[in-house]
Formats: structure tokens, sequence, C-alpha cells
């Protein structure tokens, strides 16, 4: 027994160690934030599939998606910016945070206003936003909101204070829960929609009075040396140079569900919304890792060729298993939502599932060219997804239905992280 005791108390020990390390520390920090999330996020998808027609869920999903691509859009990498200049702004912090929320939230109001005007041109299929004037402003202040909402994430996460990110997510996420109940009998048509975007505008406030009179005194109250040669200008010019490779990004991932709504019609996108949301928590899990990578190494550029190993090991460890689950268990766990769900995306599941794996590659190589400022590098890599998985998908989807866009993503990634193995960009010090 006492030597039970002994080994025990040694892996806890190891693992408390293991957590000191602000690299795994934040990481975890963020997978957790990730998994909370998701599957609150799975919760919420199940219980709208159970309360809303296929029909509503359909639209909403697309819709949601919009305003969130929209917002992505209006963000102009900014969030980026934080994550990866905070670590090093000293006591300049608050002055870049207030001018990315003021930046972003005004590009967000020009661009949901955009659409919303133009939207009998570019997405027909989401003409409900104007049937009323109150469908059309709440769509545009959700995306303002959605905006500041990843902006405060960016803020959190380079202020090296991570650990708020699940709390704020998993309330957020909860909201949304309990308004998608309450208002399926008053809003049949439009309250997925409504449930998500009223608790993204309460919870600006209550984060940002954290932020602002908690957290960045505290950071300010250390005096940590500003990284030098760095003003104004530079983060412009890298703002700038990897804003565009953002955009693709953003496009190649959130616009999925439009173009499965648009090409094969609102039933087909209510059956690929939930396994692209599966296959986006494992997403997360790759991306928590990778930020908190470029946090610690943008503070201590010498070792991020020891910091890259390091994360590149453990997203691994932990997404393989994963991944592995789900190829067993996808008709399993999709059967949840309704045999129909089952029947007619399990393999889709399995496909965006494998198509996780080799982005921990890309990934890994797109933090270290963030931390590195070789913004040409991530333009192309997001460049070559961005044609690859776009355009083989509108093909495949006519062809093979929405297993086409398994099909699309997972060739798009295996070949993209291919070319960046072989040539050890991901995983050297080049």
């Amino acid at each position: 027994m006492s030597e039970w005791l002994w080994w025990q108390s040694r892996y806890v020990n190891r693992f408390l160690v293991h957590l000191r390390t602000p690299l795994y520390r934040n990481g975890y920090a963020l997978i957790f934030n990730a998994a909370s999330t998701s599957t609150l996020g799975l919760l919420y998808w199940a219980l709208a599939a159970r309360y809303y027609t296929t029909e509503a869920v359909g639209l909403n999903s697309a819709a949601i998606a919009t305003m969130t691509f929209l917002a992505s859009v209006a963000r102009l990498y900014l969030d980026g910016v934080l994550i990866r200049f905070l670590p090093r702004a000293g006591a300049t912090a608050g002055r870049l945070i207030r001018y990315a929320y003021f930046i972003g939230g005004m590009a967000a109001a020009v661009v949901g206003m955009v659409f919303i005007l133009g939207l009998n041109l570019w997405a027909p299929a989401l003409g409900f936003l104007r049937a009323s004037p109150v469908l059309a402003i709440g769509f545009v202040l959700a995306t303002i909101a959605s905006c500041i909402f990843v902006q405060q994430d960016g803020a959190l996460i380079g202020l090296r204070q991570a650990k708020w990110v699940p709390v704020e997510n998993t309330l957020f996420a909860l909201a949304k829960l309990l308004l998608l109940v309450a208002l399926a009998r008053r809003l049949p048509d439009y309250g997925i929609f409504a449930s998500w975007a009223t608790p993204l505008l309460v919870s600006l406030l209550p984060v940002n009075l954290l932020i602002f009179r908690k957290l960045l005194p505290q950071y300010v109250r250390k005096g940590d040396e500003p990284e030098a040669g760095i003003g104004a200008p530079q983060i412009i010019r890298y703002a700038g140079g990897l804003y565009a490779g953002y955009l693709l990004a953003s496009a190649s991932s959130r616009l999925l569900p439009l173009v499965v709504l648009q090409v094969a019609g609102s039933s087909a996108a209510a059956f690929f919304t939930l396994p692209w949301l599966m296959v986006n928590s494992l997403q997360l899990v790759i991306h928590s890792m990778m930020g908190s990578l470029i946090v610690e190494a943008s503070r201590d550029q010498t070792q991020l060729v020891k910091y890259s190993r390091k994360a590149f090991a453990q997203t691994a460890r932990l997404l393989i298993p994963v991944v592995a689950l789900l190829l067993i268990a996808a008709p399993y766990l999709l059967h949840l939502f309704g045999k129909s769900y089952a029947s007619e995306a399990t393999l889709l599941l399995r496909l965006l599932s494998l198509g996780t794996l080799p982005q921990i590659v890309i990934d890994l190589y797109l933090s270290r060219a963030r931390v590195q400022r070789l913004v040409g590098g991530v333009f192309a890599v997001h460049a070559s997804l961005f044609v690859m998985i776009l355009t083989l998908s509108y093909f495949f989807l006519s062809a093979f239905g929405i297993t086409g866009v398994g099909v699309a993503w997972l060739i798009s990634q295996m070949i993209v992280a291919t070319v960046l193995f072989s040539s050890r960009l991901g995983m050297t010090g080049q």
C-alpha cells in the first residue's frame, strides 16, 4: 500500500511540475476551453435538432457560420496581433487592446451592413435575415459582438491569462443552451440565431471589466521590458501581411456550411453541420497548444525550436487517441442526434477527423512563422488550402453529396502537410 502511494505521489508531483510550465499550463487551459465549449456545443445542436425543424437548423446554422465569417473578416487579424505582441507590450498593452477593439468593431459594423444590404446578391438563401428590421439589426450587432468576443480572448491569451478563456466561453455556451430551449416555441424559425447572438452581446461588459480593471493592471505592474524595435508601423505591417492569409483560412473553413446550403440544400446543410462542428472542436485542440507556443516563443525566441517540438509532441499525444475513437464511434455518436444524421454523415465525420492529423504539422509551421513574422509563408499555406478545399468541395459535393466535402478536406490537408513536413519547415529551426 505504501509503495502504491509513493508511486501515486511521484506521478502527481511530476504532473504538477508539468503544469508549472507556461507552455503547457496555458495550452491546457485553452484545450479545456475547447473541450467544455465543444461538449456544450454538441448538446446545443442536439437540442436544436430536437426542438427545431431540419430546415430551421440548416438556415440558422448557415446564418451563424456567415456571421462568424464576417466577424473574422472584420477582425483584421487583430486578435492574432494581441496574441503575438501583448506578451512583450509592456505599458502600451492597454492602448493596443483598445485600438484592436475599436478598429475591429467599426469594421464589423461596415461588413455586417454591406452583407445585409446586398443579401439578395450573394446569399439569397439567407433572405429571412431581412424579414424584419429587428433581424437585420440583430445580425449586424451580433457580427460586431462576435468580432470583439474573439479579440478579448486574444487579449486574455496575450496577457498569459488563458485560464479565464474557458470560464468566459463556458458561461456563453450555457447561456446559449438556456435561450435555445426557451425560444423554441416563441421563435421557431429564428430562435437558434437569437439564442446565439444575445449572449454574445451580454458577455462583452463583464469580461472587459475583468481585463481592464484587474488583469491589465497586474500585467503592467510586472514591468516587463517591451520588445525592442516594435512599434505601430511594425505591428501594422505584421497584421496587414497576415490578414490576407487569415481571410483565406476563414473562408475555407467558415464558408463550407454556406457552400453546402447553396449546392445541396438546407437538409444537407443540417447533416453537414454536426460533423463539421465536432471536427472544429478537434481543430481547437491544435490551435490551443499552438496559441500557447506563439505566446511563449514571442517572449523568448531563442526557445522557439524547443517549444515547437514540445507543442507538436503534446498535441499529437492528445489528438491521436480522440481521432481513433471518433473513427470507431462515429455512427453511434451521430445516432444521438437522430437516425438520419447517422446514416447521412458517418463517413463524413470519419474523413474530417482524419484530416485533423496532418493539420498538426500545418499549424505548427504557421505558429512558428507568426513568431518569426514570416508573412509570405503563412499566406502561401492559407492560399493553397483555400483553393484546394473550396474547389474540391464544390465539385465533390455535386458528385458525392456531403461525403465529398470530407474527401476534399482530407486530401487538401494531406497535400499541404506533406510538402511542409518533407521540407522540414514545420519541425526545425529553418
